[in-house]
This record gives C-alpha cells, sequence and structure tokens, in this order.
C-alpha cells in the first residue's frame, strides 16, 4: 500500500515553518479590538454596538448582525392544509420529481438556504432564474417549504436576500426519502407574525447559511465528499468535541483531506467564548489520532478587520492547529478563487490558495470518485450468492 503525503506542506502554499517559529504565548493580556466609530445613522442604534462592529469600523457583514431578528414573509394561503395534502398525493402517486428530491435532501442537512444556494445545489448552471423562482414559488404554495427575511435596528442598503427552510410536512417528506435522517426540530419552520421584539435572533440562521457559501464552493469545485455538522469525538476527558462542520474532501484518487470549519460571530460572550472553543479544539488535536485528526481547521470571520485578534487567541490557545481564515465576503464574492487568508505578525492578513481548492487542480474530483462505486453491468446483473 503506497504511504500517503499528509504533511501541511504537501496540502497548503506556505511556509509552515515560518508559521511555527511565530507561535508564542503573547505577554500582554488578550483583549478584543473595538471599532471606535459607528457606519450607521440610526437614532435607535443598541448602546452596546461598539462591541460588535468590525473593528475598522465597517458596518455588519451581511450575515454577520448580532441584533437581526427573524421575520417570516406574509403568506395567503394555509401552509399547514396545502402541504398535508400535498404530502398524500405525493405518498399515494409515488411521484416525487428530482428537484422536490434535491431540496428536501439539501435542507434536511443543511437546514435554511438562500434561493443563490438552492440554485447551486439543486439544479444546473444551465436552469434559468425565472425556473428556479417558479420551482420555489410553487414549493411555498404546496407548503413544504418557508420563506423569511429578518429585520434590525441596523439599517442596510443591502438587498437582503430570502432564507428558505423546510415545514413540518417537509421535513416529514424529507423523513420519507431519507429514512436515516434525523431532522431536528429546529429545522422546521412554522411561518407566525411574533408579537414585535420578541422574535429569535438570526444568528444561528446566519452561521448555517455562511457555512453553506463554503460548502457550495467546495462543491463547485466539486472536492466535497461529506460534510456534517453532527460529527462529534470522544475525547480523554469523558467528553465529545463536536466541530461546527466536520468535512471529508479529495485531493486525488485515494488521497482525502480533512478539514473542520468554525464559524465565529460577533454575539454576546463572543470573545470568552471563542477562548474556551480553541481550548477545546486544541484538547481535540492533541488527543485524537492521526486518522480523525484534521489537517486544517478553517476559522470563519465576519469581517478581514477580526482576524487578527482571532489570530492571536489561536496562537495562544491552540498552538497545536493548523489554520487558515476565510470571511463572509471572500466566500460571497465570485470573482477570485483564492478564498482563505493567512496571517503573521510580520505581514498581516494575506490572502492565500490551497492549491487543490482551486478551479485549476487536475487530481480526481468527487464526481469521479461518486461515478468509481457503480458498475451498471454488475448492478443490473442479479447473480445468485458467490459461495
Amino acid at each position: 500500500m503506497t504511504t500517503q503525503n499528509l504533511s501541511i506542506e504537501s496540502f497548503v502554499n506556505g511556509d509552515v515553518e515560518e508559521q511555527a517559529k511565530s507561535i508564542a504565548v503573547p505577554r500582554k493580556k488578550l483583549s478584543p479590538t473595538h471599532s471606535t466609530t459607528v457606519p450607521y445613522k440610526s437614532p435607535s442604534l443598541p448602546r452596546d454596538i461598539l462591541q460588535y462592529l468590525p473593528p475598522n469600523g465597517n458596518p455588519f457583514s451581511l450575515f454577520g448582525d448580532p441584533y437581526a431578528q427573524l421575520y417570516y414573509l406574509p403568506v395567503e394561503y394555509n401552509v399547514i392544509r396545502n402541504s398535508q395534502y400535498w404530502l398524500r398525493g405525493k405518498e399515494e402517486d409515488n411521484n416525487f420529481t428530482a428537484h422536490e428530491i434535491a431540496l428536501l435532501t439539501f435542507l434536511a442537512k443543511h437546514r435554511v438556504a438562500t434561493r443563490s444556494q438552492i440554485q447551486r445545489t439543486v439544479f444546473t448552471p444551465k436552469d434559468s432564474d425565472t425556473k428556479i423562482k417558479e420551482f420555489l414559488r410553487k414549493c411555498l404554495r404546496h407548503g413544504i417549504i418557508v420563506a423569511f427575511k429578518w429585520v434590525s435596528p441596523c439599517e442596510s442598503e443591502k438587498r437582503l436576500p430570502h432564507l428558505y427552510g423546510l415545514s413540518p410536512i417537509g421535513a416529514k417528506a424529507a423523513n420519507l426519502l431519507l429514512p436515516r435522517t434525523f431532522i431536528p426540530r429546529s429545522f422546521q419552520f412554522l411561518p407566525i407574525q411574533y408579537v414585535p421584539g420578541n422574535a429569535p435572533k438570526m444568528t444561528d440562521y446566519f452561521t448555517t447559511i455562511i457555512a453553506n457559501e463554503f460548502y457550495c464552493k467546495l462543491r463547485e469545485l466539486d472536492r466535497v465528499i461529506e460534510w456534517s455538522s453532527q460529527e462529534r469525538f470522544s475525547l480523554p476527558n469523558g467528553r465529545d468535541f463536536k466541530p461546527h462542520y466536520s468535512i471529508k474532501t479529495i485531493k486525488d484518487a485515494q488521497d482525502f483531506k480533512f478539514l473542520w470549519l468554525e464559524i465565529i460571530r460577533p454575539v454576546k460572550n463572543w470573545y470568552s467564548d471563542c477562548i474556551e472553543r480553541f481550548q477545546q479544539i486544541q484538547l481535540a488535536f492533541t488527543s485524537l489520532s492521526d486518522d480523525v485528526r484534521p489537517e486544517l481547521v478553517i476559522l470563519l470571520v465576519d469581517d478581514v478587520s477580526r482576524i487578527p485578534d482571532i489570530a492571536e487567541l489561536a496562537e495562544h490557545y491552540m498552538p497545536d492547529s493548523k489554520i487558515r481564515f476565510t470571511t463572509d465576503e471572500r466566500l460571497i464574492q465570485k470573482n477570485d478563487s483564492a478564498i482563505f487568508y493567512t496571517y503573521f505578525e510580520t505581514s498581516g492578513v494575506t490572502p492565500l490558495n490551497i492549491k487543490f481548492l482551486t478551479p485549476e487542480w487536475e487530481g480526481m474530483s468527487a464526481s469521479e470518485y461518486h461515478k468509481s462505486f457503480y458498475n451498471e453491468e454488475m448492478l443490473m446483473d442479479d447473480a445468485d450468492y458467490d459461495y
């Protein structure tokens, strides 16, 4: 059996020895850098907003507003009645369409999604916007998905996308298609009008949406083999560690790379929570065996100006982890394949390519890997047991 080169040097561009030398325990007390200016003009801004804004004073990223609250879009039809009627017909006729199956499967595993994410995962690049919008409108009328947006005291000049999630009957339909998949109650949505000020915060949904952007990037590169938010690893202290996302990617035939994706959002106690989280990652890194330890931890932050603070925490609390950064903006932009950053105190934040996570990489793709499982001649042959 050929020994694989699993070193980080073969995995990314960049001087790893330089990174290792730069890791040192800071002598000063660690503390977050706060913005000194507010980019909003609303008279009703929260008093503690400077604690959460990006250090450079930028507005919150599209999926980084800690004050945003869920707002269900008004519906003119009975979601429960329509969805029950739709599911009865599907069960009786067994006529789920390919797009319905793909959408239910995606939302059952990824919780919520934008139309852009649905377009990239459920449809093909040849499918028109009109076709996708009509499909979503039909699913909304049938009551199998629910649409919502968000409201916030921090006004935004950006047009906000609709977010889509499964209705309770949509989740039931997904369970029929994916019988071994557990769909939590938090993955199911029922459109109700909340009393103003009492709607759920959007932070959890934003975390999912921006993680989905990373998933879509890997999928467009045809490099993602497995993606899970449920993976657990047993640690020596008797506790389990659960990465935000555990990802198996493919570099080439029989050459797989394992990543952990950690999402950092500016919410209450985010800095101390980040310290605790990094300590858990450090324990996992030093405890797990080579075959399950990830080769890289991707830290997804809301703004590039927050990377120096996060990098300082990472050097102090998880020095054995090999890390790269990415940001909301870097994932959402479409014109640059370099979606990662590295950080050194001497050179600052620098864009970075991971060689095999670029369109130019020619190693075996995820599609080729999955296709290798299927031998149509053998699948169609009804053979007896071979004793």
